[in-house]
């Protein structure tokens, strides 16, 4: 009766121990599956998000491709415009070096001849003054006393030419020979064509607005100017009345 229930306990013991190790088994194996599933679902979730972000990185270009690809089409249809030109023109195009002349400060004036007759029979006649920048081409006519040369200046293509003190004067109205005087510019170019066939040639060395005071020629602060332009030509007209006298200085370019 004793040994029968020792049997018996062992038996339970020994199918109850069976029972866990079982149980246990199984137990691992569905903590195993379950974790082998989850790594298997990470890793296609994984999967499909690389492929999603290649796939978007395939179908969008980056912004600058298209500014590239712009500039490379019209740099290549350039080239095909400059090859349709050489082809057409038959033989490639010769590039030639640009001659550049040097500059001036200012062009070389044209003296013309006088328009009129040296052999100019009038008293007092001894050559021609032109300044070709303002078109002054004026008979000049020597005088040795105020009323004479007062009657010259009245006449028309006609101006006194005079000598006071050391200076030699040539004048005229303002509304015939000498219209223009108040017109040039220091740098032009003069030339007294005398009757005996010699020239002089001379430059404007000054310009000034000045006065007529009976006596004198004076500049505006009616200072004399009779000894200021000594071996030049001294030309004045009046302006706003005989008292007011534009003034212009002519140099010899050589020594008389």
């Amino acid at each position: 009766m004793g040994n029968k229930s020792k049997i018996g306990y062992d038996g339970y013991n020994k199918y109850y121990k069976k029972k866990i190790r079982k149980g246990m088994r199984i137990l691992v194996q569905v903590i195993l599956t379950s974790l082998l599933a989850a790594i298997i679902s990470t890793f296609i979730l994984s999967s499909k998000d690389q492929k999603n972000e290649d796939d978007s990185n395939v179908t969008t270009k980056p912004e600058t491709s298209a500014t590239t690809e712009a500039t490379i089409a019209t740099t290549i249809e350039t080239i095909d415009m400059d090859e349709e030109s050489t082809e057409a023109a038959g033989e490639p195009i010769e590039t030639l070096p640009i001659e550049i002349p040097t500059p001036t400060e200012k062009p070389p004036q044209v003296i013309q001849k006088p328009q009129m007759n040296l052999d100019d029979s009038r008293s007092g006649f001894i050559g021609r003054l032109v300044i070709p920048s303002v078109g002054i081409d004026l008979a000049c006519r020597e005088s040795f006393d105020g009323v004479t040369a007062q009657q010259y200046v009245d006449e028309k293509d006609s101006a006194a030419i005079y000598w006071i003190r050391d200076a030699r004067i040539i004048a005229d109205h303002n509304n015939q020979g000498f219209a223009n005087l108040s017109k040039v510019n220091i740098g032009d170019n003069a030339e007294m064509y005398l009757k005996d066939g010699s020239q002089i040639s001379y430059v404007v060395v000054n310009k000034f607005q000045g006065h007529n005071t009976e006596t004198e020629l004076t500049d505006n602060d009616y200072n004399c100017i009779f000894e200021d332009n000594i071996g030049g030509l001294t030309l004045y007209t009046c302006y706003a009345g005989w008292r007011n006298i534009w003034i212009v200085y002519l140099q010899p370019l050589q020594p008389i």
